[in-house]
């Protein structure tokens, strides 16, 4: 009998071995990538692609969400997957004029409770004007100049989003306080000097 319930015990524990080493290697299996921006790492189910002409970069949801509006993050993922989102705005990829070398704002969101997303600020959209063929000297300006503009068009777009989301999150009530109280400090101070 005891030989019996060793012997069981030992194969519990054996079984118990076996199942953490294929818990572990399995684990282990999982590829995690890093984030290109922060540097973090991620499951890859995790991550947004980013492709330019330049190179193919994958970013953390964070990143990608401080990099590009929610209109293009809702088209990416529309292609990615194709599941309804139904807590924000849903948008037709025929909303947008996405021509080179225009801006055009998106007047039409399918969303009828959200239709004053179309009058803010991020809504505007810009895409460089395509570098032709061009070489030499022409052809590396062109490259240099269409580089220039998107990075200004992104930093005015990053901009732009943090004062959206500043005046999303700010209370009037309180900044009305806030603006009364300083006013009558200062007249106060000046009153008294």
């Amino acid at each position: 009998m005891t030989n019996q319930r060793m012997n069981t015990k030992s194969t519990l524990e054996e079984d118990t071995e076996s199942q953490e080493q294929i818990h572990t290697q399995s684990v282990s299996t999982e590829e995690t990538y890093r984030c290109a921006l922060c540097e973090q790492e991620f499951m890859t189910d995790q991550l947004v692609t980013v492709s330019t002409t330049v190179s193919d970069d994958s970013l953390c949801s964070y990143c990608a969400d401080s990099l590009f509006d929610e209109f293009e993050q809702q088209t990416n993922a529309g292609k990615q997957s194709h599941s309804v989102d139904d807590t924000g705005p849903q948008y037709r990829s025929s909303d947008t004029n996405l021509d080179s070398s225009t801006i055009s704002e998106n007047p039409n969101p399918t969303s009828i409770e959200k239709s004053d997303q179309s009058r803010r600020a991020s809504a505007v959209s810009w895409t460089p004007p395509r570098v032709g063929t061009n070489g030499g000297v022409l052809g590396t300006i062109l490259s240099i100049h269409s580089l220039s503009l998107s990075l200004l068009w992104a930093i005015h777009r990053t901009n732009v989003r943090l004062i959206e989301r500043f005046f999303d999150e700010v209370d009037m009530q309180m900044i009305t306080i806030l603006w009364l109280t300083l006013s009558t400090a200062l007249m106060m101070v000046a009153t008294l000097t």
